[in-house]
């Protein structure tokens, strides 16, 4: 006899199938603390991109918080220059960003407004920077603008009204500061003036000699002094020429020293504010600088930067002084 198996009504479900794609992370399963440090990271105009991924990442990106965070995490990546010059064919100004290690230009773009296609007889200067932003200012005080170059933000000052002061006298700015206070964690613009009595007076001494450095606590809103080196400690005439930068975010002062022909720059630093003994001989640069030399900066592997009147960089090793 032949026996017959019968058949079974059951239905087998078919084998699982597994991607070979790794599930996606949700924004919104990102850790807090994880997408601020992956976001103190990147650059300035990746984080304007990522502000239109959710709300939370706006608000996240925009609070003053992670400003300040993002801010002190970049602080010490390579810096910029930023220089500005008036274009041969437009005569319109245009501020370029220079490597500080390689003096290659990496961004040029025109003046924001309302410095924009202002008439061409007004100057526009860069009266300092702080923190990445810009302080813009004119020679005909029109306006003050305060410039962010990274997100193409910019905010006009109010104008500030000059005090009074006596009939006769002649008023006039000479310059702007520009920094940040600690204490209060806002940014001030110091205005600096200069008035005079137009009566003729006599200058008894042939030359007019430095008194010293004038620096400005922004938190306290004093002054200070710090005398020059006597001659006998830098060695040579106090009537020398003399010009002042930030170097390594301390006060520099470059000593023009010539006798005949080319010359040299002696490059000193100011270790403390207010203590005349507190200035360093940091190197010598030279002896074989010609035309007017203005120094820029200072950069790695013992090179500065200088520019002339032509508005041509360069940049030149550090030897010290034998």
């Amino acid at each position: 006899m032949s026996s017959q198996h019968s058949s079974s009504n059951r239905v087998e479900s078919p084998a699982p199938r597994y991607s070979k794609t790794k599930p996606m992370l949700k924004v919104n399963e990102l850790a807090e603390d994880l997408a601020v440090q992956i976001l103190l990271c990147l650059p300035v105009i990746s984080l304007l991109r990522f502000k239109c991924v959710c709300k939370g990442w706006y608000a996240l990106i925009t609070h003053q918080n992670f400003v300040y965070k993002h801010l002190f995490h970049n602080k010490n990546k390579k810096p910029l220059f930023l220089v500005h010059r008036r274009d041969r064919a437009t005569e319109d100004y245009l501020v370029s960003r220079l490597s500080y290690e390689t003096l290659q230009v990496s961004l040029t773009q025109p003046m924001p407004p309302p410095y924009f296609g202002i008439d061409k007889k007004v100057d526009i200067y860069i009266s300092g920077s702080c923190n990445g932003l810009v302080c813009l200012c004119d020679n005909y005080n029109l306006n003050t603008v305060l410039w962010n170059p990274a997100t193409k933000e910019t905010k006009v000052v109010p104008r500030s009204y000059v005090p009074r002061f006596p009939a006769g006298h002649i008023v006039s700015t000479i310059g702007l500061g520009f920094g940040f206070d600690v204490e209060t964690n806002d940014y001030k613009i110091i205005k600096l003036l200069k008035f005079r009595d137009p009566d003729p007076y006599t200058i008894e001494k042939a030359a007019i000699d430095w008194e010293g450095v004038l620096s400005f606590d922004m938190s306290k809103e004093v002054f200070l002094i710090t005398p020059l080196p006597d001659e006998e400690v830098y060695g040579h005439e106090s009537d020398n020429w003399k010009n002042f930068f930030v170097l390594n975010e301390l006060v520099a002062m470059a000593i023009y020293i010539r006798e005949e022909g080319p010359f040299e720059l002696d490059i000193w630093l100011l270790l403390e504010y207010g203590v005349k003994e507190s200035w360093t001989k940091l190197v010598t640069v030279g002896p074989n600088l010609t035309g007017f030399i203005q120094t820029l900066g200072y950069g790695k592997n013992d090179t500065i930067f200088l520019t002339n009147l032509m508005g041509s960089w360069s940049c030149m090793t550090l030897l010290p002084k034998k």
